[in-house]
């Protein structure tokens, strides 16, 4: 009897150191694990739970953390593959379960965080880039390009925005297209109406021109008309106005252009007359058609690249 007293005391003293060692085990275990939590070594931690349940089964705190910690490291996944709907609903999910510890919500709080912030810029960018798309549609190309503008200045990066970028870019692109196509005919509308211009302007140019042609033939004509010098008045006054010795030598006036008179470009009139020594011209009056005043005149100005006009004499 004694002996069997005596084993069943060895054997509880036994038992009681086991579960000593075991419980030392486990604590050692949680406190290393909690301390590479708050090092944010995580798979280390991951190791130190485990062990942890080894030497204590089903135990809820062990289970919490190593749970916890198992699912941060599958958002840390999410962050680094940039998936930002599965981030953002992990986080939002870790967030508010209260078997979460503290330690690890916070660090699951600050990846949410970023998620969050991720998604706030291109929600405003996408919202940005509807606009855009909208006053594209309108033909509003400029505006249009305005608002990618903004988008391109964010400098955003990464897989996140890599399909917006990718959209930003080539609307921007059709618009620059387009608007380069407005720049062109607008150019061109400018030249043809320029063109059309010069032409309007080139034709009343002329009419102008013939009209005021008309106008001073008519004033010449209406001078012509008024011309009261005859030609044998203007010989007449040749004769008179002009004295000289021929000594003897035969002497004759000339109208150098016979029944005729001579126009100035202002529609005034003259008679040219030749004074013939001999036969031969040797000195020229220029005797006025309307007042018969009478000058010495050019003899010779044929050939001197002016036009000469003249009308028949009264």
């Amino acid at each position: 009897m004694k002996k069997i007293l005596l084993g069943l005391a060895i054997s509880s003293l036994l038992l009681v150191g086991c579960s000593n060692k075991s419980e030392e085990a486990y604590q050692s275990a949680m406190t290393d694990g909690i301390q590479a939590v708050a090092d944010q070594n995580y798979p280390k931690a991951k190791g130190y739970f485990e062990t942890a349940l080894k030497e204590k089964n089903d135990d809820k705190k062990a289970e919490n953390y190593l749970a916890a910690v198992k699912n941060y490291q599958i958002l840390l996944k999410y962050q680094e593959e940039e998936d930002l709907e599965k981030g953002l609903d992990l986080s939002t999910k870790l967030s508010n379960d209260k078997n979460v510890p503290d330690t690890i919500k916070k660090h699951v709080q600050k990846v949410g965080e970023e998620f969050s912030a991720i998604k706030n810029t291109l929600d405003e960018s996408m919202k940005l880039y509807n606009e855009a798309e909208k006053l594209s549609e309108e033909k509003k190309y400029t505006e249009s390009n305005e608002k990618l503008k903004v988008i391109q200045s964010e400098k955003l990066q990464g897989t996140y925005y890599k399909d917006l970028l990718a959209k930003t870019v080539e609307l921007s692109q059709l618009n620059l297209t387009e608007i380069e196509k407005i720049a062109l005919a607008e150019k061109e509308a400018a030249e043809q109406k320029a063109k059309e211009e010069a032409e309007k302007k080139a034709a009343e140019e002329k009419i102008a021109k013939q009209k005021a042609a008309e106008q001073q033939l008519a004033s010449r004509n209406e001078m012509d008309s008024t011309f009261s010098i005859t030609e044998r008045q203007a010989l007449d006054i040749a004769e008179n106005f002009y004295s000289f010795n021929s000594d003897g030598q035969q002497v004759s006036f000339q109208n150098m252009n016979p029944g005729k008179i001579f126009l100035n470009e202002d529609g005034s009139g003259f008679y040219n007359i030749y004074v013939m020594v001999e036969g031969a011209p040797s000195a020229a009056i220029s005797v006025d058609a309307n007042t018969g005043e009478a000058n010495h005149s050019i003899m010779h100005f044929r050939g001197l690249g002016v036009e000469i006009r003249t009308v028949d004499a009264p």
